[in-house]
């Protein structure tokens, strides 16, 4: 039974949780439309802690007062105020540092507050970060310090995305750039919800399971889990290959994208159907315990496996429409939480009499 501190922990982190899924969810809104390009640099945007709303904040003029680091498209280059001052008639080179992190200097309104949000939502999770070591710090008295450790390490942790993040900007969207920063985001998502688990410290029973293989069960969630990260991987390399195959092509003929992507797409759709029946042996083995922990998870499970069969059907068949790469990439995300808190739980079941926690 956790004290009122610990009570306090528990709704912190779990709120903290829901934030890394939002962010999680604005990186898939930004590489679905496109967006990550919007600001050109980081952290500011076009050198403004509030982006601009029109190329005109962005455009030379006469008489344009501009602070330092405030950024302008010239000539189709990014050129930085090296310090306040308005401009005259001409563009004057000794006012203005060349930006030479990358070469892309485009402005689409839409792509720029895009990012933004995105980056919005980043310093929200790390304030979250902040605020659950901060409450973590009540386990550093007992004996689950191992909590306040772990959330200090987390928060590190997103300090270092927010680092990687930069680089992702400084790259122009490299594609394994983009992946290794997804895979950080996972892991600071497991790591929430082992942290939740450790401080709650529930217990589960083997006889809550009644008329349940729990030994198949547990084998057959850490394959799940397993094929589902793989599945995960894949799908970072399908689309890199379709921003390549879509760079080659202009961006032209969505529909062919793909079928261009070859042996890929093949192994991500073929292991999709393992996926499927694995759930399927799964969801039947527990499917009369309905009161547990456990049991809800494998069923929540049932419904965004399916979920994410049906968003992947659709991209492959309607052209890669950008709000199911969006709702693909989020299912997906929800899919890895849900079997890591069952196996997290799996773990903690003891052949004892029924301690068992309800949700």
């Amino acid at each position: 039974m956790q004290n009122r501190s610990e009570r306090k922990f528990l709704s912190v982190c779990l709120v903290t949780l829901i934030l890394t899924y939002l962010v999680i969810i604005a990186g898939g809104v930004v590489r679905s439309t496109g967006s990550g390009m919007g600001c050109p640099d980081w952290p500011k945007c076009f050198g403004h802690f509030v982006p601009p709303t029109t190329v005109d904040e962005l455009t030379f003029s006469e008489g344009k007062f501009f602070k330092k680091g405030y950024i302008v498209i010239w000539n189709e280059a990014l050129y930085k105020a090296k310090q306040d001052f308005t401009t005259g008639k001409e563009f004057n080179p000794s006012d203005w540092e060349k930006y030479t992190k990358h070469d892309y200097a485009k402005f689409n309104v839409y792509h720029t507050w895009t990012e933004y949000v995105n980056r919005l939502t980043g310093v929200l999770l790390g304030l979250g970060a902040i605020v659950t070591v901060f409450f973590a710090r009540t386990f550093l008295r007992g004996n689950k310090r191992s909590v306040f450790w772990w959330s200090l390490f987390n928060l590190f942790l997103i300090g270092f995305q927010g680092w990687l993040g930069a680089k992702v900007v400084e790259s122009n969207l490299k594609t394994y750039m983009v992946t290794i920063h997804m895979f950080v985001a996972m892991v600071i998502l497991a790591l929430y919800i082992f942290i939740y688990e450790e401080a709650r410290a529930r217990k589960f029973a083997s006889d809550d399971f009644i008329g349940v293989n729990l030994k198949r069960v547990k084998w057959l969630i850490g394959v799940l889990l397993a094929l589902t990260i793989v599945q995960m991987l894949i799908g970072t390399q399908v689309r890199e290959t379709i921003d390549e195959i879509a760079a080659v092509l202009n961006y032209a003929g969505r529909e062919q994208w793909v079928n261009r992507v070859g042996f890929l797409f093949y192994s991500h759709r073929e292991l999709a159907i393992l996926v499927v029946v694995i759930t399927g042996l799964l969801f039947y083995q527990i499917r009369k315990n309905t009161d547990n922990a456990v049991a809800k998870l494998i069923k929540y499970n049932l419904f965004l496996v399916f979920a994410q069969i049906l968003t992947g059907v659709v991209l492959a068949w309607m052209a890669l429409p950008p709000a199911f790469q969006t709702m693909h990439l989020v299912f997906g995300s929800l899919m890895f939480g849900v079997q890591f808190w069952a196996v997290l739980c799996l773990l903690r079941i003891k052949a004892t009499a029924s301690v068992a926690t309800k949700v």
